[in-house]
């Protein structure tokens, strides 16, 4: 894993869009179980990083993730930014 080429807008939006999804994460009343929460959020971690890799990697990349085509920290950053919408996903299916 590397470090950043050049840290500019799209490295402070992942970081400033983090801190946003957990804010609210753990702002918000917990309708949930704590074992039900841990699993929404490894849902949404891994499924996102499933749809990540399989649309996006492989024999043909169609994008690259931020600056370069290899992983850098701000990629685990990105890849963070999966787990909150689990969460949101299965407590919006409480409405």
């Amino acid at each position: 894993m590397k470090m950043w080429v050049n840290f500019n807008g799209n490295e402070i939006w992942l970081i400033v869009l983090d801190i946003v999804a957990y804010l609210i994460l753990f702002l918000l009343p917990k309708r949930l179980q704590p074992q039900i929460t841990a699993l929404s959020l490894l849902w949404g971690l891994s499924i996102g990083i499933l749809y990540d890799f399989t649309m996006g990697g492989g024999i043909v990349d169609l994008y690259k993730i931020n600056d370069l085509n290899n992983y850098e920290i701000t990629d685990v950053l990105y890849y963070l930014l999966f787990a909150p919408f689990g969460y949101f996903f299965f407590t919006s299916m409480l409405f």
